[in-house]
């Protein structure tokens, strides 16, 4: 019995770990990419001793999108996986995603996808070819320019970011369709494709009365590229006005915050339907998850440099890098003066105590 236990701890020692294949539509300097992964080995639990490897392919399809491009890159793609298939695909963001819909029978004939950061709605899931489940988002413009109304009641112009590659231009037009219910009550100013430096030095001069919302900018008018990220800091760092977001990626940059989506949960609840599709269960069993009800997330220090009073966040809202108390700043050297003052009393008590006693006893 001792030898079988040993034999068979020794088989699942050897054997050879799934293959998960990670399509990232984008370069991998986007720190989405790193924060959906980390989500994704979350997901997927190793207390559950289920062998993974994740192998990551960058498709970077929001730099290059020719159909020459995508030929090449399913060609090589093909040839790359042909011999050693993956166990599951994991395809994020909207570029990957239609790249595996269009050609997934080409590329991975049989193997189950998982959707990661996709923006279905119910109807064109039903729509989806079987073999395919995942996680559906979509960015909340609504709520977040309803909280920069509630922060900044006294908001006259809400200024908006977009840049211009096909992703940007998707976004903004998802964002001015949430603004018709705005528009009566603010000026509406857009930024479009503007370089880095012309955006910095215009968001510098806007009035104090005015918000910016950062919507994406992936290349500018002139077909430079970003780091959305980056830009998110650039223009934050350079603004007279408060400056909000859409996604979890940017907090830190200096952006106030907004209702945002949160990259890494939306990686862990793909890893673990990548994990019980590993464990038998086919897609189709499989629903997707959608999260859509993004939550209030803001910076509490630029809270304070735009005195902006948090009393006025809506309730289980996100209070993010707030500035420790004294106590908790300086708790154990408290608690050691406080320890030695005690001390230090109860020690001249006794001495005071017994000089008394002494004085008596001469007295007498």
């Amino acid at each position: 019995m001792l030898l079988l236990l040993l034999v068979s701890a020794s088989a699942a020692a050897l054997q050879a770990p799934n293959q998960v294949l990670l399509l990232n539509s984008y370069r991998s300097a986007v720190p989405a990419n790193s924060t959906l992964a980390a989500g994704i080995r979350e997901g997927l639990d190793p207390s559950t001793h289920i062998p993974v490897e994740i192998n990551t392919d960058t498709l970077n399809l929001a730099a290059v999108q020719d159909e020459e491009y995508i030929r090449k890159l399913i060609e090589t793609d093909r040839l790359k996986y042909r011999t050693s298939p993956p166990r599951v695909v994991v395809a994020t963001f909207m570029p990957a995603v239609r790249l595996v819909l269009d050609h997934g029978r080409e590329l991975f004939p049989g193997i189950p996808v998982v959707l990661c950061y996709t923006e279905y709605s119910p109807p064109q899931i039903k729509q989806l070819p079987p073999g395919v489940t995942g996680v559906v988002t979509k960015p909340d413009f609504a709520g977040t320019l309803a909280l920069i109304s509630r922060l900044q009641p006294d908001m006259q112009r809400i200024v908006l970011v977009a840049g211009s590659s096909e992703l940007d231009a998707l976004r903004e037009s998802e964002a001015a369709q949430a603004l018709q219910s705005f528009e009566p009550k603010l000026e509406v100013t857009w930024l479009r494709g503007l370089p880095l430096p012309e955006l910095t030095e215009t968001v510098k001069a806007l009035p104090s009365h005015a918000a910016i919302l950062y919507v994406l900018q992936n290349k500018d008018r002139d077909g430079v590229s970003y780091v959305p990220r980056e830009v998110a800091r650039a223009v934050a760092a350079a603004a007279s006005a408060p400056v909000y977001g859409l996604w979890d990626t940017l907090i830190g940059t200096g952006i106030v915050g907004g209702r945002l989506i949160s990259f890494e949960q939306q990686g862990v609840a793909a890893g673990k339907i990548v994990r019980r599709i590993l464990l038998g269960e086919t897609p189709e069993a499989i629903p997707f998850v959608r999260m859509e009800q993004n939550p209030v997330i803001v910076d509490a220090r630029q809270l304070k440099r735009w005195n902006i009073d948090e009393r006025l966040l809506p309730a289980g809202s996100r209070i993010l890098f707030r500035e420790p108390s004294l106590w908790q700043a300086h708790r154990y050297a408290i608690l050691i003066a406080s320890a030695l003052i005690l001390l230090q009393t109860l020690w001249s008590s006794r001495c005071c105590g017994t000089a008394n006693a002494s004085s008596g006893r001469r007295r007498r």
